[in-house]
């Protein structure tokens, strides 16, 4: 209507001047007063139905344009969408990034019920970056397309024990360092003597009877913590594994060359026991790497020293029980010899898809990154620096049932341990 409407009613007026001047200068005062009165009232409807006209023409537009709008603000928002979907992704499978480097689509068409659409594609950009382009699809035809650079990065949790449900807390424990602090996914229960120095947190309820001592917050109704899905199969191909020690009781090292035939021959402090389900640790000297351990691996011998630690990641299908009396343990470093360290596993010491159980003492110490896909229970009084993951994610092994701390355990954690299971897709850049 602004653009057309005035403009016309402008132009019609002065046809209707004009005319009138002309047709009273012609026909004399009197005959002009009746033409000129008839052509007026003529050339008025004229206006009056040209302005309706231009003011319909303009507001049908508006409402198209209106519309296109929208649409096209429905477009940007699933495409936003695709973007936060496919960090998640990317999250989830942190182990596998380097696979997406190769151009292919991340995300197909995703519908979201009565708006649209997303894809979401992903190629190698400069450095170790990623690049995401997502893309949504509105009605009438409405498209946009955003970009995300991302990059691996480190992530800290910030506390020493996650949970994905419950955890229970009795004895005196102390849980210390500057990321010190315990956090569950759901219910929080502590009871005797416990020292933490950081934070107490739970997603659902907190619990406390006792003498606790929180430096932090202690409290419940806390956001949830993402923790990525990741248990011993995830590394079963992954080339960072040193030897393969299989159900069957065979040994494997990692060019896959057999070193133990199938059967219950002792194999480097190992002994298998495939009836059990149980690889076995029976003396003090196993070697040094990186072990995948088909099935229950329970560590009842000594090894290892205060001065000279055995150095080793186990990554379990099964559930891993520690019971030795003296153990001091750490995962390979990058100072230690070559071969030994293995990037994709850094800093991890146990990685099971069921359970991890812990019974202490006092002679043992480990370091590093602890992570179960089901539960974790330690008792006793052992001594770890590091992380422990209780993911949660199921429930089938009996070995563990529920999260507990108990006993004198003395767990301390600054937040310096980096590792695939830790990283998180990090945006840096984003092109709309």
């Amino acid at each position: 209507m602004t653009r057309y409407g005035p403009d016309l009613a402008y132009y019609l007026w002065q046809m209707v001047a004009l005319a009138d001047i002309k047709l009273m200068r012609k026909v004399g005062h009197q005959a002009g007063e009746a033409g000129s009165a008839l052509l007026a009232s003529v050339l008025l409807i004229t206006l009056i139905t040209g302005v309706g006209l231009a003011t319909m023409t303009t507001t049908g537009a508006s409402q198209n344009k209106a519309r296109n709008l929208m649409n096209e603000k429905q477009a940007f928002y699933l495409a936003d969408a695709g973007l936060a979907h496919s960090l998640k992704v990317l999250n989830q499978n942190i182990a596998n990034w380097n696979t997406y480097a190769t151009p292919q689509t991340l995300i197909a068409s995703t519908a979201l019920a009565g708006i649209g659409s997303y894809t979401v594609t992903i190629k190698a950009a400069s450095g170790p970056g990623l690049l995401l382009t997502a893309t949504g699809s509105a009605p009438n035809n409405a498209s946009k397309s955003m970009s995300s650079l991302v990059t691996r990065g480190y992530s800290n949790y910030g506390n020493a024990f996650i949970t994905g449900q419950d955890l229970t807390i009795s004895g005196s424990p102390t849980i210390d360092g500057t990321a010190g602090g315990v956090y569950a996914n759901r219910n929080l229960t502590i009871s005797g003597n416990p020292h933490i120095t950081t934070n107490a947190e739970a997603v659902g309820t907190y619990t406390a009877t006792g003498l606790p001592v929180v430096s932090g917050f202690a409290g419940g109704s806390q956001p949830t913590i993402s923790v990525n899905n990741v248990d011993g199969m995830t590394y079963y191909t992954s080339g960072a594994v040193d030897y393969y020690l299989k159900a069957d009781g065979s040994v494997y090292d990692k060019n896959w060359v057999l070193q133990s035939a199938a059967g219950t021959n002792l194999w480097n402090c190992w002994t298998p026991a495939p009836s059990a389900n149980t690889w076995t640790l029976t003396c003090s000297t196993p070697p040094n790497g990186t072990y995948w351990v088909g099935m229950v691996a329970i560590l009842q011998s000594d090894a290892g020293t205060a001065a000279t630690p055995w150095i080793a990641t186990i990554l379990s299908v099964d559930s891993i029980e520690v019971r030795s009396t003296t153990l001091y343990m750490r995962p390979p470093a990058p100072t230690d010899a070559q071969g030994l360290y293995k990037p994709l596993t850094r800093n991890l010491l146990f990685v099971t898809s069921l359970d991890l159980k812990i019974v202490g003492t006092a002679t043992q110490t480990f370091s590093g990154i602890a992570r179960a896909y089901e539960q974790v229970s330690v008792s006793g009084a052992p001594t770890l620096n590091g992380y422990i993951i209780a993911q949660d994610s199921a429930s089938a092994s009996p070995r563990v049932t529920a999260n507990v701390i108990s006993g004198n355990m003395h767990l301390t954690y600054n937040g310096n341990l980096a590792n695939g299971l830790q990283d998180t897709a990090q945006v840096q850049s984003t092109l709309y």
